[in-house]
């Protein structure tokens, strides 16, 4: 009987210490599975935190930059406004004092010491302009009211510039229409119209070196070849071989650059 007890005993404790063993092994497993839980949870909440953070963050830059945008445009309008009044009160100035200067007696021989009116080894001009007109059948433009329509109003399918002195091109390289000539010019360039140039001036490899350099790289604006025309005694000099006048025309009529270009 006391064996039997003793058997009894051992096969509960044998139960008992299955039961202790599954337990903890359900504990560990749902230990395991709620610290997953809880870091795919923490995981979660921080991409959503860190997407939040991100959104914010880009909407208060746009905003910045929205803000900043409006303060450089009204900068530059404040700007822009400002430019106005002293462009306008510059102009002001300079209209009344040619306004004045025209009142003087200084103004008529300064209009008649103008280009279309020189006498110079070459000619008259009134012989010159004569000429001119025997030509082509139009008197010549001699004033700034009479070149500034020339491209706008489809005057001219190209204009030529034979020969082009080196003032003429500084004129040009710098965006100056003071004269007949450089506001035609500027007037067809403006339409897209080819201008040709025939180059003729006794600097142009110092001087007006950098002048000539600057054309060569302007749009519609084409060259009658050139070189030098005396080495030896004029090595700065410059002169279009103005024969190959008409063909350098056709080409720039055509967009293109009558080649070779140096001589």
């Amino acid at each position: 009987m006391l064996e039997l007890n003793v058997r009894a005993e051992q096969f509960l404790a044998s139960i008992r210490a299955e039961g202790e063993r599954q337990c903890a092994e359900i504990r560990e497993k749902t230990d395991a599975e709620v610290e997953a839980a809880l870091s795919e949870a923490q995981k979660t909440e921080a991409a959503r935190a860190e997407s939040t953070v991100a959104f914010e963050t880009a909407r208060a830059k746009t905003q910045a930059n929205r803000a900043l945008s409006a303060a450089r445009t009204e900068a530059r309008g404040a700007l822009a406004k400002r430019r106005a009044e002293l462009a306008d009160a510059v102009f002001a100035k300079a209209q009344q004092k040619l306004a004045d200067f025209t009142r003087t007696d200084d103004y008529g021989p300064w209009l008649r010491a103008s280009a279309a009116a020189q006498d110079t080894r070459f000619g008259t001009a009134a012989s010159l302009k004569q000429t001119l007109e025997e030509m082509t059948g139009h008197p010549p433009m001699t004033t700034l009211q009479q070149a500034e329509p020339l491209g706008p109003q489809k005057l001219a399918r190209a204009m030529v510039i034979a020969p082009c002195t080196g003032t003429t091109m500084g004129l040009l390289a710098n965006g100056i229409s003071s004269t007949a000539v450089t506001l035609a010019a500027k007037s067809m360039m403006r339409g897209g119209r080819p201008l040709l140039l025939a180059p003729s001036t006794n600097d142009g490899l110092s001087g007006s070196a950098g002048s000539l350099a600057a054309l060569l790289q302007r749009k519609n604006i084409y060259f009658v070849p050139f070189g030098q025309d005396d080495s030896f005694k004029k090595p700065h000099s410059l002169k279009s071989d103005f024969t190959l006048l008409p063909d350098a025309l056709e080409s720039a009529l055509r967009g293109v650059q009558l080649q070779p270009l140096l001589l």
